[in-house]
């Protein structure tokens, strides 16, 4: 490898520490526009992954956490947009569920539910990115295996899991992983947010705050310098 671009601006000096030249070009979420959309507080949108393995342990997880939070907030009524990976396992395993189930399978249907959502649970990954880009107020959560969350605790210097966390250096949207995935751990957090605007606005407002750190200096594009430095880096 010559020459490497990197999508999140804390990349380059890990291979760079090991002799590689490599470039932070931008994000494609901080391109994206969002439309405004009157927030809807009285509902919740679930993203609980898009793996098989992901979704067996957090959809059960998610059902408990929204059976405690149904108990308090009356009305309750939950989003899940699908994907065709796990789509057959979420709808059935949710069919039956202590609030009304809304599920989406367009693209746009999930757009639009991003936009409308006011607080979100979702499994750790870059959907923590999405959230904070529509200005959802996000709960982030995850299991597992213990070795597994051992060995990585182990070999990571990294004091978050979620990307938003991680840019902010501080944790932003909360993330409640391992010991901490726990129905009465997550339905707290979630119940203010759903409760409390203030609450809501000071969180998205450093969601947002985060996420410009993945927004080039004025006057640059990430086609500009891709194509620079391509032009650079191969022979004429």
């Amino acid at each position: 490898l010559d020459h490497l671009f990197c999508l999140f601006p804390f990349e380059p000096p890990y291979f760079e520490a090991e002799g590689l030249s490599a470039q932070f070009v931008g994000h494609p979420m901080a391109e994206q526009s969002v439309s405004g959309i009157e927030k809807d507080p009285g509902s919740l949108l679930l993203l609980p992954g898009s793996r098989m393995n992901e979704v067996r342990q957090l959809v059960p997880l998610f059902r408990e956490t929204v059976a405690l939070l149904s108990a308090e907030q009356k009305g309750l009524r939950c989003v899940v947009p699908t994907v065709e990976t796990t789509r057959a396992f979420v709808t059935k395993t949710m069919a039956n569920w202590p609030t009304p189930v809304e599920f989406l399978f367009r693209p746009e249907d999930k757009a639009t539910a991003f936009a409308q959502s006011a607080v979100g649970l979702a499994a750790s990954g870059t959907v923590a990115l999405e959230l904070a880009k529509f200005g959802v107020a996000g709960v982030i959560t995850y299991r597992l295996a213990e070795s597994t969350f051992r060995s990585l605790r182990r070999q990571s210097k990294l004091n978050h899991f979620s990307l938003i966390n991680i840019l902010a250096d501080t944790e932003v949207m909360p993330e409640r992983v391992q010991d901490q995935a726990k129905a009465e751990v997550l339905a707290p957090e979630l119940l203010r947010l759903l409760t409390e605007e203030e609450a809501r606005s000071r969180q998205v407002t450093l969601q947002n705050q985060a996420l410009t750190k993945l927004t080039l200096p004025e006057g640059q594009s990430t086609a500009t310098l891709v194509a620079e430095k391509l032009a650079e880096l191969l022979p004429d």
